[in-house]
């Protein structure tokens, strides 16, 4: 299986705002080594952009599907993306990363 990087994107729909579901979202990142960032959408739904290996982002998906304690998850959509185009999202201080409602997840480790 190959260790390059892939990127997804990634929303979760059903009750996942206000249940601490960023949060977890966050924790779990770390845990796998995941890079990106989370946000709350206006829709209600939550939206993750991660990048990591193609098998930790299997686990991670698998762990968002379950989802936190009070959350009530849905549906999940998944769309890849071009690691390249997005690259600079991953990197902390860049100022589209910077916006209420957003945490960041885990840095990327270069």
């Amino acid at each position: 299986m190959s260790r390059e990087a892939q990127t997804w994107d990634i929303r979760i729909y059903g009750r996942v705002q206000g249940v601490g579901f960023r949060a977890f979202t966050k924790r779990k990142a770390i845990q796998f080594g995941i890079t990106g960032y989370v946000e709350n959408m206006d829709d209600g739904s939550v939206h993750v952009v991660a990048a990591g290996s193609k098998k930790d982002l299997e686990a991670f998906e698998d762990i968002l599907i379950i989802g936190s304690r009070q959350a009530v998850v849905e549906d999940v959509s998944l769309a890849g993306r071009d690691p390249r185009h997005h690259a600079g999202r991953y990197q902390p201080g860049h100022g589209d990363d910077l916006n209420p409602g957003r945490a960041d997840l885990h840095p990327a480790v270069r």
